[in-house]
This record gives structure tokens, sequence and C-alpha cells, in this order.
């Protein structure tokens, strides 16, 4: 079965069937932004919806702690219809997410041995 990725400028929503959860895990919530661009642009949640952005930390042993955001978007009915939310952003079209829950990552490009977040 076939993953459909959401992607609004350099981030991306990927759809998750669950939240990490456990003893080992500690939720934190983000807010409506979800990522301040380089050049002043706002990826946020539309004012009014009805989602969750959360960072998650899972914690394994010796190892260090990884960080992961997630987006749970629970939805709303609209004339007898679950709607999911809206991601605005100043430069892009504003994308509908359906609900269900999404890892947020924001594309990186590599260059001569480094690493460094795509400037949108």
């Amino acid at each position: 079965m076939a993953i459909t990725v959401y992607r609004q400028g350099d981030v991306a929503f990927i759809p998750v069937e669950k939240l990490p959860d456990g003893d080992k895990v500690q939720i934190r919530p983000l807010g409506r932004l979800i990522r301040r661009g380089e050049h002043g642009g706002r990826h946020e949640i539309e004012p009014g919806g009805q989602a969750e952005h959360l960072e998650i930390t899972e914690r394994e042993g010796q190892r260090p702690p990884t960080r992961r955001r997630f987006l749970q978007v629970l939805g709303s009915a609209v004339g007898g219809v679950l709607a999911g939310v809206g991601i605005v952003h100043g430069e892009h079209k504003r994308l509908e997410l359906p609900p269900g829950n999404y890892e947020v990552r924001v594309q990186r490009e590599e260059g001569e041995g480094t690493q460094r977040f795509v400037q949108d």
C-alpha cells in the first residue's frame, strides 16, 4: 500500500499509524507554529484548526535521546463529514491534511561533507 506524503515547501508531513508512547517517552506541546523559514515565512496550523503539534523525545538505554516532531490532526465534523486541518504559509498554497497522525520533517540537503536544511 502506498503512503501519501504531504508536502508544503521544505516541510513534509509523513503519515504514521500511531504516535510513540510508553514510559520512556516525553511529550511536549509546541503550539501552532510548525516551522519558521529562513526568510520570515511561517508554516502554521490554520486558526481554528483541530490539531496538536508535539515534540516527542524517546529514551532507549544508554543512547542519546531521539527528538521528533509530530502533528496529530484531530479533525472536526463539518456538515456530517470529518474534516482535517489546513496548514498555511504566505508563499505556498494552503495544504489540507486529513485527520490522522503525521511525523513532521524538514527536508535537508547534503553537499561536500555537510548537511543543512533546505532553504525554501
